[in-house]
């Protein structure tokens, strides 16, 4: 398998030597990939090391499209540093599907960057120094990459609607901890093809939410974030 990888780089790294402006998609058994579009290379290893359970959990995830549990969740106040959260009304049984990650689509860090600006300039507006220094580190609190750092899911406008239940309102937890009772997958859709030839990459990528375990009625869900989420932010962890 390593072999494949190393052939298909020295390939990628010759065409874009060549100056070549098209756009790639490689496939390798095992479900890795490599693609390159826009300048963009793209690497996407195999999802191994999973159990057989939990490969089967990832094998159940429904369409693109179906709605979250809504009458089983409550969003509410935590009544801690937390703010809200989300809560299970009754018993969920583990692999219970918890819905898609919902968000705006981002399709590049500059467009991101400029988002983030400019919801940081309108917080400024109507908020003190404190308040506006704490917006700040929180505008990007429900931005989800969908492929390690191009693609996004901005969802802090779905996560202020907190009168219907969506994962975006999902708090953290630190995975192997018992708060930690959700999980979440990429579903990763491939790269399809335009009428000029070039390809292009899908934006239904979804990110699909289970439980990990049982959870108890009045149980709040979380999942952990993630390492790259708490870079330069370790102070708020919580």
């Amino acid at each position: 398998m390593f072999v494949h990888y190393l052939s298909a780089l020295a390939c990628i790294i010759f065409i874009l030597s060549i100056g070549y402006c098209g756009a790639l998609n490689l496939t390798f058994p095992g479900g890795a990939s490599l693609s390159y579009q826009n300048g963009v290379l793209r690497i996407n290893l195999p999802t191994g090391g999973r159990s057989e359970d939990t490969k089967a959990l990832f094998d159940t995830i429904p369409p693109t499209g179906t709605p979250p549990p809504t009458a089983l969740i409550q969003v509410k106040d935590t009544g801690t540093i937390k703010g809200y959260g989300a809560f299970a009304k009754s018993p969920l049984p583990r692999g219970s599907f918890l819905g898609f990650y919902e968000g705006d689509l981002v399709q590049s860090r500059q467009s991101l960057d400029r988002l983030i600006d400019r919801r940081v300039q309108e917080w400024s507006l109507n908020h003190d120094k404190v308040s506006t220094k704490k917006g700040s580190s929180a505008a990007m609190d429900y931005v989800m990459s969908l492929d390690g750092g191009m693609t996004f899911l901005d969802g802090y406008a779905r996560a202020m609607d907190r009168n219907v239940f969506s994962p975006v309102h999902l708090n953290h937890a630190d995975k192997g901890t018992p708060a930690c009772n959700c999980v979440r997958f990429l579903e990763q859709k491939p790269l399809t093809d335009q009428k000029d030839g070039h390809g292009k990459w899908d934006s239904s990528n979804t990110v699909a939410f289970f439980t990990s375990r049982d959870i108890e009625e009045n149980e709040e869900l979380c999942f952990d974030y993630g390492s790259n989420f708490w870079k330069g932010r370790k102070k708020e962890k919580v």
